[in-house]
């Protein structure tokens, strides 16, 4: 049910995760992008570290995606503009993107994208594994979580935006995975939006951002084996997901009566809450259900009739794109002294001359 997205976060800690560890932000890498990408400045920018990297080429392909952080909130002169267009400013860059449906409704996905911790609890008490998430802010934007296994990572969430029909996020963190016999630890960048399809349909769309440190790493990263070894590490902790939420969406409550968390005041805050909300959105309306099942069977019995493979749904609109924030309002919007455990200092910044 709705909790089979989630981990899509917790996989971004393995993307995050390829390149070695930052110590300080890259200054000439954040100045000379904001003020060639985004024609702007800030306070820590000197003539000198904004010059344009000779290695990279500053075109399209290259500034769009800043532009686009910056529809999302993320603006320059801020804690977060800063540790995200740092790391857009670097000469490497790896992209991963994932697209794919959730049998959910948009009720059940912002309850579940509001109660992480709720989420590692359903897949321990199904599945025997030991996830964790937990809110290191009472506002929920920084959070942290593990698969108890290979996977865990710290991220901080500065966009979130909902509609009726659609939820725009945007995320930044530091990741730590294992695979195979590399110990990996690194930055990376996420957008992950949802659109409504339907009573019982939401799709999803994943763009994930990791930045190797060197040469060596991009072209390792680059590689079909790489790729291979990260879905397959995905696939893994959304098994994990699919078959706690295929139980739970079948009645089978006993393995969450056995577990302890869940019987614990805030866990069963948890489960009544969700289950008050599944009855309440629809989500297993007699009536909707009985009418998606006809619909499916009227469409394959027609398709079996005519000698021919169902023809693929017309195409729906595409997810909603909100355009760039203005960037003279960023002096505005600074937030140079917001609580964050990538605060400003720890990334080495000095204000400029």
């Amino acid at each position: 049910m709705g909790i089979r997205f989630a981990p899509l976060l917790l996989a971004f800690a393995l993307l995050a995760a390829a390149q070695p560890a930052r110590a300080a932000i890259d200054t000439s890498a954040y100045c000379s992008a904001i003020r060639i990408c985004l024609k702007a400045t800030d306070r820590f920018c000197t003539e000198e570290n904004s010059k344009p990297n000779p290695d990279i080429r500053y075109d399209e392909e290259f500034c769009a995606p800043m532009r686009g952080f910056v529809g999302r909130g993320v603006r320059p002169g801020t804690t977060d503009g800063r540790a995200v267009f740092s790391q857009m400013g670097k000469r490497f860059r790896s992209v991963y993107e994932i697209e794919g449906e959730l049998p959910v409704n948009m009720e059940i996905l912002n309850y579940v994208l509001d109660n992480l911790p709720f989420v590692a609890m359903l897949i321990n008490a199904y599945r025997g594994e030991e996830y964790e998430a937990a809110y290191l802010r009472s506002d929920k934007k920084i959070f942290t979580g593990t698969n108890g296994r290979s996977l865990s990572g710290t991220f901080v969430q500065p966009y979130h935006q909902v509609t009726r029909d659609s939820v725009r996020n945007f995320y930044w963190g530091y990741g730590r995975a294992k695979v195979l016999a590399w110990r990996l630890k690194g930055d990376g960048l996420m957008e992950m939006d949802f659109r409504n399809l339907g009573p019982r349909r939401v799709g999803y769309r994943v763009k994930a951002y990791a930045f190797p440190g060197n040469s060596f790493l991009n072209g390792v990263m680059k590689m079909g084996v790489f790729r291979s070894m990260v879905l397959k590490k995905i696939r893994a902790v959304i098994e994990d997901v699919e078959k706690a939420a295929g139980r739970f969406a079948s009645g089978d409550l006993e393995p969450l009566k056995r577990y302890a968390p869940l019987q614990t005041p805030r866990g069963r805050a948890y489960m009544a809450e969700f289950q008050d909300l599944v009855h309440a959105s629809g989500y297993l309306d007699p009536l909707t259900a009985l009418i998606e099942s006809h619909a499916d069977s009227v469409a394959t019995d027609e398709a079996k009739l005519e000698g021919r493979t169902l023809s693929p749904a017309a195409p729906t609109e595409d997810y909603p794109e909100a355009g760039p924030v203005p960037l003279s309002e960023a002096a505005s919007s600074a937030d140079v002294s917001s609580s964050s455990p990538f605060a400003v200092p720890a990334f080495g910044l000095q204000p400029a001359p």
